[in-house]
């Protein structure tokens, strides 16, 4: 029964690495398609690359990319700045409670003493 076990173990075992392995050999089959397909335009582009250097230069096109970049650099600093203050205000209010409530003590206990 022991045996009968182990093999049905292997078999199981041997299964699972043969899907890996048809799993690996689809996709190297995939990426040699679309490599045949895309190596002829990444060869033209690393060509042109100087041609391009132009063209997406910052001042060229990324203007507007890069004040949408400081425009969220400063509404942090704006919301970090707004999370400092309330936390100032929340802690000011609860000593401003606690204030209060030590002060009703001391007057129901001056109240009592009287």
């Amino acid at each position: 029964m022991e045996m009968n076990d182990f093999i049905e173990v292997f078999s199981q075992k041997m299964n699972l690495i043969d899907k890996v392995s048809q799993r690996i050999y689809k996709e190297e089959r995939e990426y040699f398609d679309e490599m045949k397909e895309y190596g002829p335009i990444h060869a033209l582009w690393s060509e042109s690359e100087e041609d391009l250097a132009g063209t997406l230069d910052m001042d060229q096109c990324c203007q507007a990319t890069e004040r949408f970049v400081l425009y969220g650099e400063m509404l942090m600093g704006v919301m970090k700045r707004r999370d400092h203050i309330q936390a100032e205000l929340e802690s000011k209010a609860e000593a401003f409670t606690y204030k209060k409530a030590d002060t009703d003590l001391v007057s129901f206990h001056v109240s009592r003493c009287d």
